[in-house]
């Protein structure tokens, strides 16, 4: 018996898309030549076209990074039940563009509108590749992304109600959305995050297949006058940087593992935010177990911070395996 059929989804009871992608992921990682069509349900299954999604980016990207660089028409002519579904046609459309740029090819997102006849409004813009880009040329594209996120007329503003969410601060953007402190009505005016972007995007799709301890998830998303508004709990606007800025004051030179640590675990957010109308609690802290701190403490400053920095990289890392870049770091 071969390698494929001793991992197929059959034998592993898959039940999930999450099921089929990680028993085609642990498979290939074991035999590189793994036929991803082994491990796609029956076209009558009710999960087929989003594992087809799902499995099909995977594969497309273990073949760009083996340099075999499969195309859409190839996957095509090999799974036409899945293909022809606009939807799983557009999320592979995409990652072949994701792709094609992160190689530093020169593509639109007018070529895929015009070849597949798809929707591309929310695709990111044309940018250069980051590893050819230097650091003056890259803050103007960021300049340009930002005008151009300016532009975008229907945002919603802070102090209005968007849906059922209030939005009381603005606490983030990007090219083509923005992020918002907000409370939300229905649930007993409980602070969230909510992420507006412009047009259909499809992050949630992708976002909503990771579990994973270092990650934040997604409660819900909603559609709304031409937006994608994802909802995510909200855990403070403090970031690893700040974290490291206050001990810097409080301690000078003479930084500590025990003053990291007693930062780290003070539940008020320096960088906390004034709301538009009412009071706000403070975010809910996310302390590492006892064990966790003992080991901390002991460990030094040093290994401290890396400890944190660990925390980032495992979460980044648990996207990466799953086909999703996070392409801002």
């Amino acid at each position: 018996m071969n390698r494929v059929n001793i991992m197929s989804p059959n034998a592993l009871n898959c039940r999930s898309v999450d099921d089929f992608v990680e028993a085609y992921e642990a498979a290939r990682e074991l035999e590189a030549l793994t036929d991803f069509v082994d491990f796609l349900p029956s076209p009558e299954h009710d999960l087929y076209r989003p594992v087809a999604a799902e499995v099909i980016r995977v594969d497309m990207e273990f073949s760009w990074n083996s340099g075999q660089k499969k195309r859409v028409q190839q996957y095509q002519k090999m799974v036409p039940a899945a293909m022809d579904d606009r939807e799983v046609l557009e999320q592979v459309a995409f990652e072949e563009y994701r792709l094609r740029q992160r190689a530093g090819e020169s593509v639109t997102s007018a070529e895929y509108r015009s070849q597949y006849g798809i929707d591309t409004d929310a695709w990111p813009q044309e940018i250069a590749p980051a590893d050819s880009t230097d650091g003056a040329s890259h803050a103007k594209l960021m300049q340009e992304a930002l005008r151009l996120a300016e532009n975008v007329p229907n945002f919603p503003t802070i102090g209005e109600d968007f849906l059922d969410f209030s939005l009381q601060q603005e606490i983030g953007r990007g090219a083509f959305a923005r992020v918002y402190l907000a409370q939300q009505g229905e649930l007993a005016d409980r602070l969230v995050v909510l992420k507006v972007a412009s047009g259909h995007s499809l992050e949630p799709q992708h976002l909503a297949r990771l579990q994973h301890t270092n990650i934040v998830p997604i409660y819900s998303v909603h559609r709304h006058d031409g937006l994608t508004a994802v909802c995510m709990p909200y855990f403070g606007v403090r970031t690893f940087a700040d974290l490291l800025d206050t001990v810097r004051q409080k301690s000078g030179t003479l930084a500590t593992e025990q003053n990291l640590i007693s930062t780290f675990l003070n539940r008020r957010d320096p960088t906390q935010i004034a709301p538009a109308k009412g009071p706000i609690e403070e975010a809910p802290a996310v302390f590492p177990d006892s064990k966790t701190l003992e080991k901390l403490a002991k460990s030094g400053y040093v290994q401290a911070n890396v400890w944190l920095l660990k925390q980032v990289a495992e979460g980044i890392s648990h996207a990466h395996l799953r086909g999703i870049v996070h392409r801002d770091l």
